[in-house]
């Protein structure tokens, strides 16, 4: 949402209205984890005067773009500014976080009314986890009055940082950093090593109780030990290449890695046995 935020802000910077932001128009880079506003097909051009007064970008009773993302004055055919993104905004926000819209409806006759006189529901109740600054702030997004809507460039830096600070110097850093992130939690990789590490632990208590007991070797533990260690390598290679949903092949570098793991671990053990006979 904030990578939305920025790219709205460059248009309005520009001048340009998009008018049509939607669920549709947003590109998800899956490799990278970055999000890409795209088709400025319905797009409009704010005069620039002396004033800050909005711009009619549409004849009285014209409706452009997707009327379920359309603010009030987009709906009643009044004037239009580069706020009327930011309610679109707001409402992708909702979806993103909760699942779902900010209004009950059950017909599109209802939503549009909603659009224009309801007041939208405050996202903590829709998602009770959810931070109260930021379920504050999209409720913001969805003012009925667009002079009460945070500009773009606001509303980046809001959710980009917790503070509302400016976000860092080198953005590129740190889309980088968020996305290597995002890969991590879209591949499951944190709870696959915390599902490992108790299973890990579980083997070592498991065959320490043995040993203890003399139904083991004491060598036994030292090789659950080095399998237990030479595995979680191996468990976290196969999450990074096999996490995400549906097939995925096999690549050389996979190969190389689980070769490699696998000759360490034999080595080690060899190692182990020699010195225990």
């Amino acid at each position: 949402l904030a990578e939305m935020a920025s790219a709205v802000a460059a248009a309005h910077k520009k001048g340009i209205v998009h008018r049509d932001i939607r669920p549709a128009n947003v590109l998800y880079e899956e490799d990278t984890g970055r999000t890409l506003l795209a088709d400025f097909g319905i797009a409009a051009v704010m005069a620039r005067g002396d004033t800050d007064a909005p711009s009619r970008l549409t004849k009285t009773g014209e409706l452009v773009g997707d009327p379920a993302y359309m603010s009030p004055e987009q709906l009643m055919g009044g004037e239009l500014n580069e706020r009327s993104d930011i309610y679109a905004l707001g409402l992708l926000g909702y979806e993103l976080i909760a699942g779902r819209g900010p209004y009950d409806t059950t017909s599109k006759r209802e939503m549009f009314a909603a659009h224009v006189r309801d007041k939208p529901r405050n996202l903590t109740e829709l998602r009770h986890s959810v931070d109260r600054a930021l379920a504050d702030l999209l409720e913001r997004c969805l003012a009925k009055e667009p002079q009460h809507r945070p500009n773009a460039s606001d509303l980046y830096r809001r959710l980009s940082g917790p503070t509302g600070e400016s976000p860092a110097a080198d953005a590129g850093e740190a889309a980088a950093s968020t996305g290597f992130l995002s890969t991590l939690k879209r591949r499951y990789i944190p709870q696959i090593m915390a599902l490992y590490a108790a299973v890990g632990l579980a083997v070592l208590g498991i065959a320490a109780d043995l040993v203890d007991r003399n139904i083991l070797p004491d060598v036994a533990y030292e090789l659950a030990l080095v399998s237990v260690v030479t595995g979680l390598p191996a468990v976290v290679t196969g999450a990074w290449f096999h996490g995400r949903k549906g097939r995925q092949k096999f690549t050389t570098l996979e190969f190389w890695v689980f070769g490699g793991l696998a000759l360490i671990w034999l080595a080690v053990s060899v190692v182990i046995l020699v010195n225990w006979l």
